[in-house]
């Protein structure tokens, strides 16, 4: 006679093995990076620097044709994020204030989905961008490797 326990611990088991096949040979080709094209980059902001860069940020929204959106949680610094989509929306820059580390700060430049720009607009437009940043005191540009733009 076969008893119970037997019986839920061996339901079990197949029920784990079944899990474990299915989380280790599913498609590969499900995963990956977003189609979109984008550059990327990060800037180590020191904390007296972070009005001078939002206001960067803000002037090189106004001479590229984007709308601005400043968002802090608590309001004020250290935590913010800035999002810039343009009328056309060809090109999307998003920036963002790490929780972790107060001092990093990520950037990119993404071509959008609906009336996506060129590759090399969206390369033009990261080196715009950090030839805005270029000059404040207290922000440090890192470009990840490999990168298509030069810094």
């Amino acid at each position: 006679m076969v008893r119970p326990g037997v019986i839920v611990s061996t339901a079990i088991s197949l029920c784990l093995c079944f899990l474990i096949v299915v989380l280790l040979f599913t498609p590969a080709h499900r995963y990956g990076p977003l189609p979109n094209y984008s550059v990327s980059m990060n800037l180590d902001v020191a904390p007296d620097a972070q009005g001078r860069l939002i206001e960067a940020l803000r002037r090189f929204a106004i001479l590229n044709g984007f709308e601005f959106d400043l968002r802090s949680e608590p309001p004020g610094p250290p935590y913010f994020s800035v999002g810039m989509l343009r009328k056309q929306k060809d090109v999307v820059v998003v920036v963002s204030a790490r929780l972790i580390d107060d001092n990093r700060i990520e950037v990119a430049v993404i071509q959008d989905d609906e009336n996506a720009a060129t590759p090399p607009r969206v390369d033009a437009l990261s080196v715009e961008l950090i030839d805005a940043i270029r000059g404040l005191s207290g922000v440090a540009i890192q470009v990840p490797r490999p990168a298509r733009i030069r810094i």
